[in-house]
């Protein structure tokens, strides 16, 4: 199966967009959400996809989630179903949802340096399916933290995240 063509020539303007004029405030992130959800509403389709993959999301040492719920609202947006596992949670929690939910994608907002058996930990317990994607300011700070962690992708802000949904991402029966 192929995604949904003219629904991801959408989210393709949006992103070149943000590549030329760079990325909007975090209401005008919210307000391109809503634009995209109400595309999808209005072409009447699931999003990119048409069996909704699932991302579960969660942070182990960010108790606001900011970055998070706008990665929520854009992975919402474009078609995926998203299980918020919460903030703040313990890496037994999230894994043992992972391995009940079996998400595609693991979404989790990564803030200490301190943090990294923690992540390590995390991503070498769940389900071989299971992409871990993560943003926050560490990943700037220490560009190695990721491969060290067992991380898939990194996302610096919600423009990669949709480019990696976009040109990246395949979940099972997707080409």
């Amino acid at each position: 199966m192929r995604i949904h063509p003219e629904f991801k020539a959408e989210v393709l303007t949006l992103i070149k967009t943000w590549k030329t004029q760079g990325l909007p405030s975090r209401e005008g992130l919210i307000v391109a959400t809503d634009d995209l959800l109400r595309w999808r509403e209005d072409a009447g389709i699931s999003g990119l996809w048409p069996d909704r993959p699932l991302m579960a999301t969660a942070t182990i040492d960010d108790g606001f989630g900011q970055g998070l719920v706008i990665i929520q609202k854009f992975a919402e947006a474009v078609g995926l179903s998203v299980h918020p596992i919460g903030l703040m949670q313990k890496p037994n929690v999230i894994i043992e949802v992972c391995r009940s939910l079996c998400p595609a994608i693991l979404g989790m907002t990564i803030l200490q340096f301190d943090s990294e058996e923690t992540i390590a930990y995390i991503a070498s317990h769940l389900p071989a399916e299971t992409i871990v994607v993560a943003g926050g300011p560490i990943f700037s700070a220490d560009p190695d933290f990721a491969d060290r962690a067992g991380l898939h992708f990194v996302a610096a802000h919600a423009g990669d995240f949709l480019d990696f949904l976009l040109n990246e991402f395949r979940p099972m029966g997707y080409q």
